[in-house]
């Protein structure tokens, strides 16, 4: 599912609620091998196969994901993250590292402020 940086775009919703089950649960799936932050950017290893090697950056401040495939003279993909995955990626934020003053400038910066109820995810 993951295989192609293409597959990591087109599936992000899918990819953040995985790593959502991760950070709320500690529940991994077939694809994840790791959530962590460096600094306030959240970090998803995926491995596909024993060559094939995704790091997908997360950055709440700019509603933007990137897909570095590892080991490989590709270059770095920058997406635009979709509503869903924006809202998980704060909400896995503040249960992380909490609503601190990084978390608040991010949000008042958000298209998410715009939005009655900001963080009720799709069902």
């Amino acid at each position: 599912m993951f295989g192609t940086k293409q597959k990591i775009i087109e599936n992000i919703d899918e990819l953040m609620a995985h790593a959502m089950l991760i950070v709320n649960k500690r529940q991994f799936g077939a694809y994840i091998t790791n959530v962590y932050w460096v600094g306030g950017t959240m970090c998803i290893d995926i491995r596909y196969s024993s060559t094939v090697k995704f790091t997908v950056l997360v950055n709440i401040n700019g509603e933007q994901f990137n897909v570095i495939k590892l080991y490989s003279d590709d270059v770095e993909t920058q997406s635009l993250l979709p509503l869903e995955s924006l809202k998980m990626a704060f909400l896995m934020y503040e249960k992380v590292r909490g609503k601190t003053k990084y978390y608040d400038e991010c949000f008042a910066k958000s298209c998410l402020r715009h939005l009655n109820n900001p963080f009720e995810l799709k069902k």
